[in-house]
């Protein structure tokens, strides 16, 4: 009788013993044990290992699977630090704040956000989160479809790039629409809302708490970022930044008592919030607003040495407009070297083409500098503006690639940048 006790209460032990033992997911507490290294120093597609955001069904001939109407984010890791790669050069003169972006499933006290760039030269950390119920980044159609596995090598194959997609075959069409009515009743449900957390770090690298005192730099070079709060420290790799204390000559070369052109501000940023190809066509100008008060000839534009962070100039679209009569336009593809004579009067756009590999990515910083080269009475000057392309507006991208392990890029390589 013992005996038999005995091996029945052995056998209640190893039961309660087999129940009990589960693993950390992504949804525990301890967010550190399991997470994926960050891997910042790459464009990272989600892991192959990473669970899908829903379970996966049936495809049809179009690529579709049966629809369901369960929320869909479900994160496949708890946190992801965006961070750039640079190969540039920053200096008390061109001193563009470095952003990174926090994406976290849990919130996060940003007092408590720490990060260290290992350097001597002083920084200001500023952060903020964002408002992610804002309709700007509510989750489109397209990237709708992403989470249904939409098979964007399907569209590709069979769209006719001579035809408005309202022209595409039936067959098409309808894989494309196929989600329109569960896509419509889950934005009204509330539930394509983001579950999570977005936190904007901005690092102004040469800069302490007191904004009147000089810039301060050192002769260094940056290759890495630490970023820490309560339960995670991590490393991020940055590639090469290098900080100068000279800074180059740029306005020296243009007396400060000389008005040959007169302009709003001397540069801006420009914010690429969509597109994801190697080569980009601006429509927003280089120089924010240029016009000429006195007659000069533009002899060059093109990127300063060392502040590139490998973007090239491929081409240049030149408009020249006549300040008292709208319609005397000069609209111009300007080779960026050959002298354009322009009269006082006019106002100056220059729109560039720019090639970067990193502009095909998800994470991208195309921080440069952009030299305006041009001769007035004999003397040649320089005016220059410092340029930031910015993948930071695209929240909803990155929240779906980078927490929820969804492939994002297919549908700009098969399908948006096809459409464009």
């Amino acid at each position: 009788m013992k005996k038999a006790l005995y091996l029945i209460l052995l056998t209640v032990l190893l039961l309660l013993l087999a129940a009990c033992g589960t693993g950390t997911t992504a949804g525990d507490s301890e967010a550190t044990t399991d997470t994926p290294t960050n891997a910042a120093s790459e464009e990272m597609a989600p892991d192959a290992t990473d669970e899908p955001a829903e379970t996966a069904e049936p495809k049809d001939s179009a690529g579709a699977k049966t629809e369901t109407l369960e929320n869909i984010h479900v994160p496949v890791r708890d946190y992801y630090i965006c961070a750039a790669q640079y190969d540039t050069q920053m200096c008390p003169e061109v001193n563009e704040p470095l952003t990174f972006l926090t994406l976290s499933v849990d919130e996060i006290d940003m007092d408590a956000i720490q990060v260290d760039l290992a350097c001597q030269t002083d920084m200001l950390v500023q952060i903020s989160e964002a408002d992610l119920t804002l309709e700007q980044y509510a989750m489109n159609g397209n990237l709708y479809l992403c989470y249904q596995d939409m098979d964007w090598d399907y569209v590709a194959e069979n769209w006719d790039e001579e035809k408005d997609e309202s022209e595409q075959s039936e067959q098409l069409l309808a894989c494309l629409h196929a989600y329109d009515e569960a896509y419509a009743e889950r934005k009204e449900a509330g539930a394509l809302d983001w579950p999570y957390h977005v936190y904007e770090v901005q690092v102004y690298v040469g800069q302490n708490e007191l904004y009147d005192q000089a810039l301060v730099f050192y002769d260094e070079t940056v290759t890495a970022a630490t970023f820490s709060w309560p339960g995670v420290m991590e490393t991020i790799d940055l590639g090469e930044l290098r900080l100068s204390d000279t800074s180059p000559e740029l306005t020296d070369r243009w007396p400060r008592d000389f008005d040959a052109l007169g302009y709003s501000t001397s540069g801006h940023q420009l914010l690429v919030r969509r597109t994801l190809t190697k080569e980009i066509e601006l429509d927003t100008p280089l120089f924010e607003t240029l016009y000429t008060e006195m007659d000069i000839k533009l002899t060059g534009c093109f990127l300063l040495e060392g502040y590139e962070n490998g973007t090239e100039i491929t081409a240049l679209r030149l408009v020249l407009t006549n300040l008292e009569d709208e319609n005397d336009v000069t609209d111009m593809i300007w080779d960026g070297k050959s002298p354009v004579y322009v009269d006082a009067g006019y106002e100056i756009a220059i729109y560039p083409t720019l090639y970067n590999p990193t502009f095909a990515q998800l994470i991208q910083d195309g921080m440069m500098v952009t030299m305006l080269e041009y001769e007035c009475q004999g003397e040649t000057y320089y005016d220059y503006c410092t340029n930031s392309l910015y993948w930071m507006y695209d929240y909803q991208n990155l929240l779906a690639a980078y927490l929820d392990g969804v492939d994002v890029l297919s549908m700009y390589d098969c399908y948006y940048n096809l459409t464009q």
